[in-house]
Parts: structure tokens; sequence; C-alpha cells
């Protein structure tokens, strides 16, 4: 087996002191599948955490949400990343 067309894809969501973040899905390209993925948070991270990040559902992407588990005053936002590839035999 092979990979071919290797490609990063992003999403994020918007910037702002909202409680929840997500979910958010970085969604690979037609004909691609997802090989690896994660999340990131930017802006304030005190007080906040990813609560998941995992494949999307039929390996189309990747997905995250993130919470605040204190409130905050200060903009953050959660930047999902898919690494994706096609292949074959």
């Amino acid at each position: 087996m092979y990979l071919s067309a290797v490609t990063l894809v992003q999403a994020q969501s918007g910037s702002n002191t909202d409680e929840v973040k997500g979910p958010v899905t970085a969604s690979c390209p037609a004909d691609s599948s997802v090989i690896a993925g994660g999340a990131s948070l930017e802006g304030t991270t005190s007080g906040i955490a990813i609560v998941e990040s995992a494949p999307a559902e039929g390996q189309a992407g990747w997905t995250a949400r993130a919470q605040a588990f204190d409130p905050t005053t200060t903009a953050w936002r959660i930047v999902v990343t898919a690494i994706c590839a096609a292949g074959g035999s």
C-alpha cells in the first residue's frame, strides 16, 4: 500500500469569548482520507481544554471541540488540523 497526494488541511472557530467552540471539522479533499490530525488553542488558554479530538465520521477529516471551564474575557479559538492522503495498493 502507498500514500499519495498528502495534504494538510486546517479549520478554525471564530475568535471570541464563547464558552464552547466546536465541533470544528477540517475536511479532507475528495478521494482522500484522514491519516492523522489534532487540535490546538490560540489566544487565552488558561482554564480552557480540548475535550474532543478524533477522526471525523467516515475518515473524512478531523473533528475537535474545546470548552472554557472558567469564564474568560479574552478571545480564544480552536484550530483543527487534518493530514489527508489518497492511497492504493
